[in-house]
C-alpha cells in the first residue's frame, strides 16, 4: 500500500519539474528574443552612415518595425499573443527585405549585414515561425500590406492613385480575414483579384514624381509581395 501512495507523489515530482524545465526554456527564449531585437537595433544603426540616400526610407520603416515590436514586449510582455504576432512581423519584415540589406553590403557593413541575417534566421527557427501553416505567414503579410497603403494613402494626393489604394484596401480585409480562420485551401484562389489591383497600383505608384518616404513604401510593398508570391509557390 506504501508503494501505491508513493505513486501521485513521484507523478507530481515528475510535472513539476517538467514545468519547470519548461518555463525555463521559455524565459532563454525570451531573452534571446528581446536580445537579438536590441541587437538588431544597434547594427541597423551602424550601417545607417553607409546605405545609399534612396534606400534610407527602407532602413528607417525597419527600424520603426523593431522600435515597435520591443514596445509591444516591454508594455505586454512577450507571451501575449498580439506580441507574438509583432515578432512574426519583424522576422518577416527582414525576410523580404532581403534584397535591400545584399544592396547595403560593402567591405564595411558586410559583417553587420550578415549579423542581422543569422539573428533573423535564428528567431525564425527557434520561434516555430518556420513550422507555421502558410495561412498564419499570409494573414501576417497581408496585414502588414494593409498598414503600408494607409501609409500610402496618406501620403499621396493623386485622386486616381488613391482611388487604387481604397480598392486594394476594400479586398484585403475578407482575404485576411479568411487567412485568420486558417482557410489555407481557398485562399490562393481567392487572393487573385488583390494581387491583380496591387500590381495595379505599383504601376501606377512608379509614374509618380515622389517622395522618399513614397519610395520607400513603394519598395516594400514591391518586396512584401515578391516574398509573398515566393511562399505561395511552396
Amino acid at each position: 500500500m506504501k508503494h501505491f501512495k508513493l505513486v501521485p507523489t513521484l507523478l507530481t515530482l515528475c510535472f513539476a519539474f517538467l514545468f519547470c524545465i519548461t518555463q525555463r526554456a521559455e524565459a532563454n527564449n525570451d531573452r534571446l528574443t528581446i536580445s537579438a531585437l536590441r541587437k538588431s537595433k544597434v547594427l541597423m544603426t551602424e550601417i545607417s552612415p553607409f546605405v545609399k540616400q534612396q534606400d534610407l526610407g527602407s532602413l528607417t520603416r525597419l527600424q520603426e518595425i523593431t522600435k515597435g515590436t520591443l514596445a509591444a514586449i516591454e508594455s505586454k510582455g512577450l507571451g501575449h499573443t498580439e506580441v507574438r504576432n509583432e515578432i512574426q512581423q519583424w522576422v518577416l519584415a527582414f525576410l523580404y527585405s532581403r534584397s535591400f540589406f545584399e544592396r547595403t553590403m560593402t567591405a564595411r557593413t558586410n559583417s553587420y549585414v550578415t549579423e542581422l541575417f543569422r539573428l533573423n534566421e535564428s528567431l525564425y527557427i527557434d520561434l516555430g515561425f518556420r513550422d507555421h501553416p502558410v495561412s498564419t505567414t499570409t494573414m501576417i503579410l497581408l496585414r502588414q500590406l494593409g498598414a503600408l497603403l494607409v501609409q500610402v494613402e496618406a501620403q499621396v494626393t493623386e485622386a486616381s492613385i488613391r482611388e487604387k489604394v481604397v480598392q486594394v484596401r476594400k479586398v484585403l480585409a475578407p482575404l485576411i480575414a479568411r487567412a485568420s480562420l486558417g482557410d489555407s485551401l481557398n485562399l490562393e484562389s481567392a487572393s487573385v483579384n488583390v494581387r491583380k489591383l496591387t500590381s495595379e497600383l505599383q504601376d501606377a505608384l512608379q509614374t509618380m514624381d515622389h517622395a522618399e518616404q513614397i519610395f520607400a513604401l513603394q519598395m516594400e510593398i514591391n518586396n512584401l509581395m515578391e516574398y509573398w508570391n515566393s511562399i505561395s509557390k511552396q
